[in-house]
């Protein structure tokens, strides 16, 4: 067993060199202190999890945001690899010390861009960051990223690089699900990542208070059409903020789902009513592949916080329904 965990501990090591320019998004420049632009027409780009979505994603400038999902799993060759050097296949090899490790608790994994249950990926955290650094020190059409973290240690690995590398940039959400929201409950076992682990994370490394803190409710299905965000939601929120001492530079964006935040304005208020008398209070409103709204209910939300504090991640065919328009 010792032998084991030395092994996947030496394996555990990666380097980055990795330095984020800043002011990415030029539609909403300095887009994250809130009351000066729009941020609803921000554009974003989801699950850019495979090498061949982020080179499409890094080439069509209409897209500002590139969210990706952070998890320990498998790295496996591109189809470009495999073209370069079709009779060397390690994946089966790879799957087989994956199981080993899930079945010994060895910590080690790759860190990739795989939202679960997919444990695979022929894009690594590395290799994400890097290309997007590459686009951005060469482009006028810089992009912010939001990494989703499905599990704890890649958020401590991703900090520790920002760290050595002095990359801390509002245009960076770190995104978790760390409370229950609706449609869910403590009991089940899809549980959110522990918010204090989570935000703890954060106060082990210096100089980040300025990347966006992107914390929300893991939520259930969609067919519970008359669930909410409700007192205890927010209050469990505060809370997390609170007790766990949140540095006050830090930008927060909650994360709030379209089917149950447009009949959630009071709650929703008090929360920014709340939490904006210290920090940088925005929302970033999304939805799920199978939700029904209203559209009207929708604009009258972000109506209501108002188009520097919303951010409006839809799908083009939904937004294209808004009036997003300043004035």
């Amino acid at each position: 067993m010792d032998t084991i965990n030395k092994r996947a501990n030496m394996l555990t090591i990666f380097v980055l060199t990795f330095i984020m320019p800043t002011n990415l998004i030029d539609a909403a420049s300095d887009y994250s202190n809130g009351g000066s632009t729009n941020l609803a027409i921000i554009t974003w780009a989801h699950a850019v999890n495979s090498q061949a979505l982020l080179e499409q994603v890094l080439a069509n400038a209409k897209v500002q945001m590139i969210e990706a999902d952070v998890s320990p799993g498998i790295l496996k060759k591109s189809c470009a690899q495999e073209t370069e050097n079709p009779t060397l296949d390690t994946s089966i090899i790879k799957t087989i010390w994956f199981q080993i490790q899930s079945a010994l608790n060895v910590q080690y994994r790759d860190v990739v861009m795989a939202h679960p249950p997919d444990t695979s990926s022929d894009l690594s955290l590395e290799d994400f960051l890097s290309k997007v650094y590459d686009h951005n020190s060469k482009s006028n059409k810089k992009k912010g990223i939001k990494l989703d973290i499905k599990d704890i240690d890649p958020l401590k690995r991703a900090l520790s690089l920002i760290k050595q590398k002095n990359f801390a940039d509002a245009n960076t959400f770190i995104n978790a699900d760390v409370i229950c929201g609706p449609g869910m409950n403590e009991f089940l076992p899809d549980k959110p990542i522990d918010a204090k682990e989570f935000l703890d994370a954060f106060e082990d490394f210096d100089g980040l208070s300025n990347v966006t803190l992107s914390i929300g409710w893991k939520t259930g299905s969609s067919q519970m059409q008359t669930a909410v965000y409700t007192q205890y939601h927010v209050d469990q929120m505060i809370k997390a903020i609170n007790d766990n001492n949140v540095d006050k530079s830090h930008p927060i964006s909650f994360p709030v789902r379209a089917i149950y935040a447009v009949r959630s304005i009071p709650t929703l208020k008090y929360l920014f009513d709340s939490v904006s008398k210290v920090y940088k209070v925005t929302f970033t409103i999304w939805t799920g592949s199978n939700d029904t709204f209203s559209i009207l209910e929708l604009q009258k939300l972000i109506n209501f916080f108002g188009l520097p504090y919303v951010y409006v991640d839809i799908p083009d065919e939904m937004k294209s329904k808004l009036n997003l328009k300043s004035g």
